[in-house]
């Protein structure tokens, strides 16, 4: 085996291990002495894409392609890095030309079954999926995104073999025993979904996340104080966790207790005061026991925090809209439309709160076109019913 072999073999295996500055030390001496040695830039290529700098990734990939035209690794490679900024018709194309020319390609399969799976088109990404495993039949990502596949096609039955499949392959890999657990519950197997928690609670070890999993069966059951327990026992183990008090604050809010919610929810804020969600969650306590202020000051430190949600808004503005401050009208004008741009414009909801806002602050033109405008939508009876019941008012 030669010098540059043998780097190369190094690399892979330092690669394969996650120790990523290592291998890309061999491979850039394999590089310095030859720069058009294609494994050498796949693995760069690899490296690149494991670290974000997915610009570096095709560039790599591409510069192999240079010296190897066709060389479907670089081929696939090239094309993730295309997915990954933000082009992924680009990238499904090139992964489609790799398959016309390597139909046999396991990464090829792979990905093009998982980028179907992601347009949606679930009967397609199965048949890259099946081929993907005749090739690799003990590869644990293709088994679980096929059981995930299955999912959404409804074959719940089978979608529980092959994620129990997938976790004979790789028996410490938490995301599929919560595969199963979804599925289980989903055919109601409630007890046989507890059973695969506590299964890897045994294998993978007390980790904070299963217990919320347990817990959350617990509340699926109906079961409010089991899943109490389990918050409680979540919180003290992990007190660092933002999600186990918010987990713990819903918990006891369903519970009635609003001041044991109210005292978890501050817990959370105080873990992480630049998250977003406990301000929001504390907002909804307070909007829920009518303390307006508290809630407008928590609301609004959620939309600062994180002005792409769209519902902190919204629920601003309808506290805002409730007062007899005509400035404070305005201000839900703005909260509205804000949280009209956060949604994409695909929630009906706040576009009915700004005809309210509009039609409050005599801006009755405004107000009007707008309540026609949503007439034509598609909408729910009781949506529609208010809008006609606005636009009638309007019009008095």
């Amino acid at each position: 085996m030669s010098g540059v072999d043998r780097l190369l073999r190094k690399a892979e295996e330092e690669l394969a291990e996650g120790r990523l500055d290592l291998a890309a030390e061999r491979f850039e001496k394999v590089l310095y002495a030859n720069d058009s040695n294609v494994g050498a830039l796949v693995g760069m290529a690899r490296i690149a894409l494991a670290t974000n700098s997915f610009k570096e990734a095709r560039k790599f990939a591409e510069k192999a392609l240079s010296h190897h035209p066709g060389q479907p690794d670089a081929m696939v490679f090239g094309a993730l890095a295309l997915e990954a900024q933000g082009q992924p018709e680009q990238a499904w194309e090139e992964l489609s030309a790799v398959l016309k020319e390597h139909d046999q390609h396991f990464l090829a399969l792979f990905h093009a079954g998982r980028l179907s799976a992601a347009r949606g088109e679930f009967e397609n990404a199965l048949k890259f999926l099946d081929r993907a495993i005749d090739l690799k039949s003990e590869d644990y990502d293709v088994h679980n995104l096929r059981a995930l596949v299955l999912v959404e096609l409804g074959d719940l039955g089978e979608a529980i073999d092959v994620f129990r499949d997938a976790l004979e392959i790789e028996p410490h890999r938490l995301e599929g025993y919560f595969g199963l657990a979804d599925v289980l519950t989903m055919a109601n197997e409630i007890d046989l979904a507890e059973k695969v928690l506590e299964e890897a609670r045994r294998t993978v070890g007390n980790d904070p996340v299963i217990m919320q999993k347990i817990a959350g069966l617990e509340l699926f059951r109906g079961d409010i104080e089991g899943a109490l327990g389990h918050a409680r026992r979540i919180a003290k183990q992990a007190p660092k966790s933002v999600q186990a008090w918010l987990n713990l604050g819903m918990l006891l809010l369903l519970n009635k207790d609003v001041e044991g919610a109210e005292k978890a929810l501050l817990q959370a804020r105080d873990v992480s005061p630049e998250h977003w969600e406990p301000h929001y969650q504390l907002g909804l306590l307070y909007d829920g026991v009518a303390l307006e202020e508290q809630a407008i000051a928590s609301y609004s430190e959620a939309t600062k925090l994180a002005p792409e949600q769209w519902e902190p808004h919204n629920n601003l503005g309808l506290l805002l809209l409730g007062t007899d401050d005509a400035a404070k009208h305005a201000q839900a004008e703005e909260s509205f439309q804000k949280a009209i741009e956060a949604s994409g414009a695909s929630i009906i909801g706040p576009f009915f709160n700004l005809a309210l806002a509009l039609t409050k602050q005599n801006k009755t033109a405004e107000a009007l076109a707008l309540c026609n405008k949503l007439l034509e939508e598609e909408l729910d009876d009781h949506t529609r019913g208010e809008l006609e019941r606005l636009l009638s008012e309007l019009k008095d």
